[in-house]
């Protein structure tokens, strides 16, 4: 079983959302947080995670909200320009997640559902 530092209740934090970059590729998972002046370069973040890799699984950002009982979830997305996965197969990617991090919340988004882009603005603002 994998642990996520990032559920740990303990850990210093100033409850501002934070956003996170991952790919996951045959050969290795690779997560980072994201800055906003990240986001403003012209390369790949998530072809730089994954060493240009020519079969990537799964690649998108994720972030840790709070669920209606004030436990940490995971929400994760395929929004990845370069290797976004179908949204079709993010039920695959729920379970990836919840398989090898036990016990974990998450809810799998398309990058075009309603309201996502709007709360990944929000957390992008909140950095300027």
């Amino acid at each position: 079983m994998c642990n996520l530092y990032l559920f740990d209740k303990d850990m210093d934090a100033d409850d501002s959302l934070v956003l996170f970059t991952y790919a996951i590729t045959k050969t290795g998972w690779y997560f980072s947080e994201t800055g906003a002046a990240f986001f403003k370069d012209m390369l790949s973040k998530h072809m730089l995670h994954c060493g240009a890799a020519f079969s990537v699984l799964f690649a998108g950002e994720f972030r840790i909200e709070t669920d209606l009982f004030g436990e940490p979830k995971l929400v994760i997305d395929n929004d990845s320009g370069t290797y976004a996965p179908p949204k079709e197969d993010l039920p695959q990617l729920k379970a990836l997640f919840e398989s090898n991090f036990l016990g974990i919340s998450v809810e799998a988004l398309d990058r075009d559902a309603e309201g996502h882009q709007e709360s990944r603005k929000k957390i992008l603002d909140s950095w300027l």
